[in-house]
């Protein structure tokens, strides 16, 4: 697959603690919860996507369905979200906050880069999803929850196939912070080996649902030698109303260094055509957080794609953004 195979990478390696530690992406990382999230939970049907079978070929749907890569799919309000997902950020019930900083943590791309992070599939929205990132050859960092993945696995298996580099969302996005040390390493580890009975590599990227993690995680990423990737532009897809938030969200200000965090969901499919227009507009390069094999291992740094990376742990060189969401 052309450009999108070659694997266009580079991320920023951020170690070493600051005062108060670093968690949920620019939340206030010491401030009280008040409410549990929901899991994800697994959708029933079997790599159907909506409007049609994987991959394309669907017929549109009346009444307003949104064709995009060859299917419709529902667009507005809650036929945006997957059952058992969350319109917002659930509220920890206990401080998310890490102190020992273990592993490797990416959360920036250099000046004039940009990373399209896009979590929460395998979903009936990844093969269309797909389908837009081979139509313009652009690479992504998918985040994809265990317990999706073996009714999806054919999307999984494509994006692995077209260069797109795989990451661990959990095994049902649950918020870590409310969890035991050992229910953590359950969702971690589990996950991350379904992942690799299907793609045949190993998964070494993992971003914490919502964000939110703690000394217990760092410890079960330090065992299983995960680089931590949380994001510094989080355009808020969702909640937004129309596509073209989100297309605004991403492409206005300034994207240049952003590492995106992106959600598998109708309005995200329809914005992402704009999107990727508007980021080449600004003639920004399109970059992944691995090195495009599957190993998922940092290749730079925050100034530029030539430093060193990945395990053991280097030194920090750039501060994560202030923009809470909702991974």
């Amino acid at each position: 697959m052309d450009g999108r195979r070659r694997g266009l990478c580079a991320c920023a390696l951020l170690w070493g603690a600051a005062a108060g530690g670093v968690v949920a992406c620019g939340e206030d990382h010491r401030g009280p919860v008040q409410a549990r999230p929901a899991a994800v939970a697994p959708v029933n049907s079997a790599d159907e996507v909506p409007g049609g079978g994987a991959g394309g070929g669907a017929a549109a749907e009346p009444n307003g369905g949104l064709q995009t890569g060859g299917g419709a799919v529902p667009t507005g309000g809650d036929q945006a979200i997957l059952p058992g997902e969350q319109h917002a950020p659930p509220k920890a019930q206990h401080p998310q906050y890490a102190t020992k900083h273990l592993v490797p943590e990416v959360w920036s791309v250099a000046k004039g880069e940009v990373a399209l992070t896009i979590d929460d599939g395998p979903s009936p929205y990844t093969h269309r999803i797909l389908d837009v990132l081979e139509r313009y050859d652009v690479p992504v960092t998918f985040f994809f929850v265990g317990n999706r993945v073996s009714q999806w696995r054919s999307a999984v298996l494509r994006a692995q196939r077209d260069g797109d580099v795989i990451g661990n969302h959990s095994e049902s996005h649950p918020l870590l912070t409310d969890l035991s040390a050992a229910e953590q390493a359950a969702q971690i580890e589990t996950a991350k080996g379904q992942l690799e009975a299907v793609i045949g590599r190993p998964v070494t990227l993992f971003r914490p649902p919502y964000g939110a993690y703690n000394d217990d995680t760092e410890q079960v990423m330090a065992k299983d030698h995960l680089t931590l990737v949380l994001w510094n532009r989080d355009p808020r897809d969702w909640e937004a109303k129309a596509p073209a938030q989100v297309v605004d969200a991403v492409v206005k200000g300034n994207p240049s260094g952003g590492v995106f965090d992106l959600h598998e969901n109708a309005l995200t499919l329809a914005a992402l055509p704009d999107i990727i227009a508007g980021l080449k507009k600004q003639g920004l390069r399109f970059v992944v957080l691995g090195d495009g094999t599957g190993r998922g291992t940092p290749a730079g740094n925050s100034t530029g794609p030539s430093g060193g990376g990945g395990w053991p742990p280097g030194n920090r060189t750039s501060a994560p953004g202030n923009q809470a969401g909702h991974a």
